[in-house]
């Protein structure tokens, strides 16, 4: 095939040097007919080749109406309706189809500026710190901080509390209105759980906040962050300003320094889309609002509760240092005498281990009394031997019991199920074919253990949360045929799981890695390893929230005991 260099250079010799055909083919050593080819070809040339049926093509109509009945229709319940109308191709081809045609099946939405009117409205969200908040006694607890803004004049404020409760949610809301200084006529939440009864209504400690003070209440559409923008570009700064090289010794630090940051920074900046200072539009805004009412509505402070919580449980953990071990010496610390019980602080008396006392050998000549009588008849023996004796049978067996019901007994206390299912038939074959007792146990004990390996391997495959369930049998190797029987065959021996080797699947969408890859896995859960198995995405979607959350070391030595770790879909990450 004539490649586009030579073929502008045939284009060349012939129009701007003006030679002939014969001379072009002398030069470039091509046929003279390839040369009229190319001098009568209107664009480069370029490899073309028709293209196969996919196996989608079929249900390409059905794909249609279903987007057409429901445009967010998730693409793995496409995948299950259309297996079950004999679909036999791979997700992939699925899912590239959806990526492509959906766009057309949803409905466009249109956007339009906002204005907003002076003490109309106060908007709300919830932002979570990358890092937990000292709340004294060397204790961390990851806190929340509720962050309201007025639109209009772009002033806001911020409340550091430690729950999504409806009661610190409210003291968060009330928090920031008596920093902004007045009451809007509405107040705009997306569908927090706490506040939210879903339809808009709200549940009924927020109603009873909000008719307390009072508003109105707006809740956003799902999946409508646009309807709050203000507040999340808000968050967006705190993000970046206030949290970074921040250091904190408690909470009520934390909640000193955010307010510091909002009067001097936050609300003391030009503001690029108002082009003004938000903290003087605020003073014009409050002249438009109504005036708090007095008091607030009585809320309990998360920050109390948080250090009262935190302290209560300091003191417990102190009680539980103090508390003497078993068979030692206890009092209120080291060298310290006991407090006299007749004296103050009776509550904190420190506790003494009495001296043992000894028990005298038993005399066989002594009368008894008759209702002691049945435990004369023990052994004098037994009763000198302290705890020895407990070694004696856990239960008393019934008389009335039969070897059925013992055996049933004994196989539920070694929690051995199968082995309790197959005794009858085994015992039965024991006896026509008269096993021996230790070919008797062994097919017995066998019995149970397969059982046991088969039930860990499908606990440790739905585990693994694999999409779906393939298997290397299910492999079409005539439709791929650029697949090597005997690699994958080779790679289902799990011989790289023991080198401690890597695996790397490689190919156009389309060609069955996802499935070569469950597959494989799926061996290696019945062969006894974790599997852990995840698109590209959302590894590192799973990485990124331990990192943010501090957790990032820990995570990666979970990681670090699961044998085979899967990432598909690498080139969509």
């Amino acid at each position: 095939m004539l490649g586009v260099l030579r073929w502008a250079e045939i284009r060349r010799l012939r129009e701007v040097e003006g030679l002939s055909i014969r001379e072009i083919a002398r030069r470039t050593g091509h046929d003279r007919n390839t040369v009229r080819r190319a001098l009568r070809r209107a664009g480069p040339p370029r490899y073309e080749r028709p293209s196969r049926q996919s196996k989608l093509d079929s249900f390409g109509a059905e794909i249609h109406r279903l987007l057409d009945d429901d445009a967010g229709l998730p693409g793995k319940r496409i995948l299950e309706i259309l297996e079950g109308l004999g679909y036999e191709g791979s997700k992939t081809i699925v899912y590239d189809y959806l990526r492509e045609v959906r766009p057309h099946f949803v409905e466009a939405r249109t956007y339009q500026r906002t204005r907003y009117r002076p003490g109309g409205l106060v908007q709300f969200d919830v932002w979570e710190p990358a890092r937990e908040v000292p709340v004294g006694y060397g204790q961390t607890r990851p806190g929340l901080v509720v962050v309201g803004l007025a639109p209009w004049s772009r002033a806001g404020a911020g409340a550091l509390v430690f729950s999504r409760r409806a009661p610190d949610l409210c003291f968060g809301v009330a928090r920031c209105l008596a920093a902004l200084g007045g009451l809007p006529e509405r107040l705009v939440w997306d569908r927090e759980g706490a506040l939210c009864a879903g339809d808009g209504r709200p549940t009924d400690a927020y109603a009873a906040f909000c008719g307390q003070l009072p508003v109105g209440w707006v809740f956003c559409r799902p999946r409508d962050a646009e309807a709050k923008g203000a507040v999340e570009r808000l968050q967006q700064y705190m993000e970046s300003s206030f949290e970074p090289g921040r250091r904190f010794a408690n909470e009520a630090d934390f909640q000193a320094q955010l307010d510091g940051w909002f009067s001097e920074r936050a609300n003391a900046r030009l503001h690029r889309v108002i082009r003004a200072v938000p903290g003087e539009r605020l003073a014009e805004e409050r002249g438009r609002m109504r005036p708090l009412p007095d008091p607030l509505p009585d809320t309990d402070p998360p920050l109390c509760r948080a250090r009262r919580a935190t302290a209560l449980r300091a003191r417990r953990h102190q009680r539980l240092l103090a508390r003497p071990a078993a068979g030692g010496t206890a009092g209120r610390g080291h060298g310290q005498p006991a407090r006299d019980p007749g004296g103050g602080a009776r509550h904190r008396r420190a506790l003494r281990l009495a001296p043992p006392r000894l028990r005298p050998p038993p005399d066989p000549d002594r009368p008894r009394p008759p209702g002691r009588a049945r435990a004369s008849a023990r052994p004098a023996t037994a009763r000198a031997r302290g705890r020895a004796a407990a070694a004696g049978p856990l239960r008393r067996p019934d008389p009335g019991m039969t070897t059925a019901s013992e055996l049933a007994h004994l196989f539920r206390a070694l929690k051995a199920p199968a082995a309790a299912r197959a005794l009858p038939k085994l015992a039965d074959r024991a006896r026509e074919e008269s096993w021996s007792y230790e070919r008797f146990a062994e097919a017995l004990l066998s019995t149970e253990v397969a059982s046991r390996e088969s039930h860990g391997g499908e606990s440790r495959i739905k585990a693994a949360r694999f999409p779906a369930r393939k298997t290397l049998e299910e492999f079409d190797f005539t439709f791929q045929r650029s697949v090597r029987r005997q690699v994958v065959e080779h790679l289902g021996q799990l011989d790289f799981l023991h080198a401690r080797d890597n695996v790397v699947l490689l190919g156009p969408p389309g060609t069955g890695k996802t499935h070569l890859a469950i597959a494989i896995s799926i061996r290696a859960c019945l062969a006894g390893h974790r599997v852990a198995f995840a698109t590209a995405t959302a590894w590192v979607a799973r990485l990124s929230d331990a990192k943010r959350q501090g957790g990032l070391d820990a995570e990666l030595r979970r990681l670090g005991f699961i044998p085979l770790l899967v990432v598909d879909e690498v080139g969509y990450g």
